[in-house]
């Protein structure tokens, strides 16, 4: 919870320091970034942990999937880069950003998504160990580096390149760290093998529509704004959007220290007993910040600044919207780290569906109707979701084979 709110003051105090037309630039860059992320995984992350949570206590076989994991994800880089290029430059340059920023912002980008990269492949090896303190030892540093920067740069000059570069240099603290303790345990003799290149394809493939589809629609309401609105519309989508990532922290904590100890369970009964005590405790702490959203509107706006005064009928959406995302994808996380994906890929014609029904009833070129358009289809997403976690559940053994 420190680190999460840690991350959610440096992202207040962005919002307050940079101007509306540089944050609109800002959130075009940090939502051409997740394209680049999910381009780059492809459910490789996810087939990684559900294929370590059977093998997490041998270091030669963890080792092999580890590093043919990074190497699957270093092919998908250089594939994802191209649209995650199109993507930056078309929305960069509507937003009001010159040519010359926009290749300086697609540099720092690209190395910082090489870092982040590496990051979430050799943490696989702590998570799957239940190694927490140093996990949260190393994202704390990380996440009180980026504060002290930005504060610092905030008192003297900031920007949105400086921002994007302290960023970085966070993700640097923690790709340097998470590798070396990754080959701490895993055997030194460890290579990619064809074997595990296999497994993991074959586990990820049936993510690999879903993240398609995701990767733009994850963004959509930034991309809808893009489009539709303005450089002011853009710069408050971003920063009512970061005012609602305090409220997905609950969602961070549960993926973070839950989903390692679910990917290793196996028996249906204590399936069906944490998947069920995983989704209440969401539900219920969400519902309760989701409460204290609608009572304190007027609050919620103070802290965004000056800037962004008048927002308050809006940010009751936002807050909303965001809990409805984080559950939807903590109901992802749980099915793929047990990797029950199969037939996932039919969420996508469901949540068209959807959005051709909020794009109807919607308009798009205003906060509210941006953000409810990248929010309320997803929920198609839960109709595929919960059937196949079921599935997954009945087919667990009952009781361990002698």
């Amino acid at each position: 919870m420190v680190v999460q709110l840690v991350g959610f003051l440096s992202g207040i105090l962005v919002v307050r320091s940079l101007s509306k037309a540089d944050y609109a630039v800002y959130t075009v860059a940090l939502s051409s970034l997740v394209i680049l992320f999910t381009l780059s995984d492809l459910g490789i992350g996810n087939a990684l942990l559900a294929l370590g949570g059977k093998v997490w206590n041998d270091n030669l076989r963890l080792g092999q999937l580890i590093r043919t994991a990074l190497q699957l994800r270093l092919a998908y880089f250089s594939l994802g880069v191209l649209a995650f290029t199109a993507v930056l430059f078309s929305l960069s340059l509507r937003a009001g950003a010159s040519l010359r920023a926009t290749i300086g912002i697609w540099v720092i980008l690209s190395l910082s998504a090489l870092l982040q990269m590496n990051y979430t492949i050799s943490s696989t090896v702590p998570r799957l160990r239940a190694d927490v303190t140093r996990l949260q030892a190393l994202d704390l540093s990380a996440a009180l580096l980026r504060l002290g920067l930005i504060a610092a740069a905030s008192l003297t000059f900031i920007s949105t390149a400086i921002v994007l570069v302290i960023n970085g240099l966070g993700y640097s603290l923690q790709a340097l760290f998470g590798w070396r303790w990754a080959n701490a345990v895993i055997a030194p003799q460890a290579r990619p093998t064809p074997a595990d290149r296999k497994a993991i394809l074959d586990l990820s493939r049936n993510e690999i529509p879903n993240a398609l589809f995701y990767c733009v629609y994850g963004q959509a309401s930034v991309i809808v704004i893009s489009i539709f609105g303005h450089t002011r519309e853009i710069a408050e989508v971003g920063a009512l959007g970061r005012l609602g990532a305090i409220f997905t922290i609950l969602g961070s904590i549960l993926t973070t220290v839950v989903l390692p100890r679910f990917a290793r369970l196996q028996l249906r009964g204590e399936l069906i007993r944490n998947y069920i005590q995983v989704v209440c405790c969401y539900l219920a702490g969400g519902g309760a910040l989701l409460f204290l959203a609608f009572l304190f509107p007027d609050q919620l706006v103070w802290v965004l600044g000056a800037k962004y005064k008048g927002l308050q009928s809006d940010v009751r959406f936002i807050v909303a919207a965001s809990l409805l995302v984080s559950f939807i994808g903590l109901v992802f996380s749980l099915n793929a780290a047990k990797g029950w994906v199969g037939g996932l890929y039919y969420s996508i014609p469901v949540i068209v569906v959807c959005q051709f029904l909020a794009a109807a009833c919607l308009n798009l070129a205003t906060v509210r109707g941006a953000v409810l358009f990248g929010a309320l289809p997803l929920t198609g997403g839960l109709l595929v979701m919960l059937p196949l976690a079921w599935r997954g559940i009945r087919r667990a053994p009952e009781s361990v084979t002698p």
